[in-house]
């Protein structure tokens, strides 16, 4: 029998071994979403107040290899900006973001199918945020109630 690099879910060394896994994965796919880079420049200070939505979706990074956020995001969006964390389990170099409106380069409504999403571009980042749902049309709201029309 092949001996495999991976332990045996019996073994002791198993737990060890998913964690690591799970913290490795967790990480690339905040490199890949660009979500680590942003980290570097938004992230949050403290908890903001505004219209709560839980257990949103997004995608986020290159338009080619995008990083989709099912059910997994809490946004907050507010006249300033919005505030954006993945939950707590996917969270490897994942800061809670805070994006303040003056930030956003573009914004583009759309629709895929049948769902309609909002895709915002970031001042100096290359890859986008595009939301779902009416988390979308609330952002797009307030942005443009903040005066930075589309």
């Amino acid at each position: 029998m092949p001996h495999s690099a991976f332990p045996d879910p019996g073994s002791p060394w198993f737990p060890l071994w998913f964690v690591l896994g799970w913290l490795v994965v967790s990480s690339l796919l905040s490199l890949a979403s660009g979500w680590a880079t942003l980290g570097r420049e938004f992230k949050a200070t403290g908890k903001i107040n505004g219209e709560r939505f839980r257990f949103a979706s997004a995608s986020m990074g290159w338009r080619f290899f995008p990083v989709n956020y099912s059910s997994c995001l809490f946004v907050v969006v507010n006249e300033f900006g919005f505030e954006m964390s993945v939950f707590p389990l996917f969270r490897s170099l994942s800061p809670p973001l805070f994006i303040p409106w003056v930030a956003v380069e573009s914004v583009r409504e759309g629709r895929y199918f049948f769902r309609r999403y909002v895709c915002f571009r970031l001042i100096g980042h290359r890859s986008y945020i595009q939301f779902y749902g009416s988390m979308a049309q609330k952002l797009l709201h307030m942005r443009n109630a903040a005066g930075k029309g589309a």
